[in-house]
């Protein structure tokens, strides 16, 4: 390909991937010891820091529990004692480290080092997976669910004769275990069965991700009563697409980093299962916000689109390498505003229960609609 640098050999791409995961972990641990968010909080009291370890697969406040991911956390409460924002942020700070270093090895080798720096840096540098992954949520591992499980469907159809029963297994496993965290990992399957069918061997890898969608549910069980109860909310919301594209380039930055990825969109595109996968999550997210119209949609919700900008980024860069300018202008105009708030509590809810715990009252205490959930898990350790 002109202008790329040629793939990177193993030795190479895996460096820059170590690196790149080192210093993402490490950067995403500043300010750990924050309060936890509005969402986190809720997570830890109700699914996390609780007597039973099946309160993760049997408690539901509406979308709040990221099931698997609670149930993994809640292991790390139950093993270490301890419901420390520092030590509950590990896990997923750890599967973001992974993200973001898996990213650029698998870049670097198709691309060359350059591209995959760039794919990390994109990933890394994105203000919805940034935020999201330094808190106790589950969206950093379903993104890491969905990259590997991307990663072993493509060996998968790059394999002559019938793939591996190992291979075929640890698909279904990983995928499986997207769903478990978050309900928006159907999309990916959705994409990735699009894509199989568009494959020469469509019935082979076909069935995978229907066997992943189903396994994964299972994990819902205890919880589905309550996620189907919540009402639809019939208004539309014109905003969201913007919000999307927003969260997916960053406000300060998507002027510079947007064209970019355009340009390596429509050079992935030139595969026909690229092409088809992306249609697929185009019409599917359209589908979800025009039609199904679910009681909450966030931008968050679909963070795994950062692997096709960051893919899209390595891709356009590789072709043309001064397109490295306006991505790195557009990156760094997206830093400051994401500095600013990094060891900033997101709700002062710490303080909150200081003053909350000091008022010795009888009787409940007052609070403004749902002010008082984020200061639950710090009334808890005061009872």
């Amino acid at each position: 390909m002109p202008g790329s640098d040629g793939p990177a050999s193993r030795p190479a791409s895996l460096r820059l991937g170590t690196v790149a995961a080192l210093v993402t972990g490490v950067v995403y641990m500043i300010g750990s010891s924050r309060p936890f968010g509005y969402d986190a909080s809720v997570t830890v009291a109700r699914f996390v820091a609780t007597p039973s370890l099946l309160d993760a697969l049997r408690r539901q406040d509406v979308f709040n529990n990221h099931v698997l991911f609670s149930l993994a956390e809640h292991v790390v409460y139950s093993l270490t004692g301890s419901r420390s924002e520092v030590v509950l942020r590990l896990l997923p700070v750890a599967a973001a480290a992974g993200v973001v270093g898996l990213t650029a090895v698998m870049a670097a080798r198709r691309w060359g080092l350059v591209a995959g720096a760039v794919a990390a840096v994109v990933v890394a540098a994105n203000p919805t997976f940034a935020a999201e992954a330094r808190d106790v949520r589950g969206y950093s591992m379903v993104v890491l669910a969905a990259l590997v499980s991307t990663l072993i469907l493509l060996s998968l159809m790059r394999s002559e004769g019938d793939p591996s029963l190992p291979r075929r297994a640890a698909y279904v496993a990983v995928s499986a275990v997207g769903v478990g965290v978050h309900l928006s990992m159907a999309l990916v399957l959705l994409a990735h069965l699009a894509a199989a069918v568009a494959h020469r061997h469509p019935r082979r890898l076909g069935i995978l991700p229907m066997a992943s969608v189903l396994m994964g549910s299972l994990f819902y069980a205890g919880v589905a009563g309550t996620m189907l109860a919540v009402r639809h909310d019939p208004r539309f919301r014109p905003g969201f697409a913007r919000q999307l594209l927003s969260a997916l380039g960053g406000a300060q930055g998507r002027a510079f980093i947007g064209p970019v990825v355009v340009i390596g969109l429509v050079l992935l595109a030139r595969d026909l299962r690229a092409r088809v996968a992306l249609a697929t999550l185009v019409v599917s997210i359209g589908w979800v916000w025009l039609v199904a119209k679910p009681y909450f949609l966030y931008p968050r919700f679909f963070v795994w689109l950062v692997l096709a900008t960051a893919a899209a980024a390595a891709a356009a860069v590789a072709r043309w390498p001064a397109l490295v300018a306006p991505l790195a202008l557009g990156v760094a105009l997206a830093i400051p505003a994401q500095a600013r708030a990094w060891g900033r509590a997101q709700v002062p809810n710490r303080r909150a229960a200081d003053v909350v715990a000091g008022l010795h009252r009888p009787g409940p205490v007052c609070s403004l609609g749902a002010s008082l959930e984020p200061l639950d898990v710090y009334l808890r350790t005061r009872r």
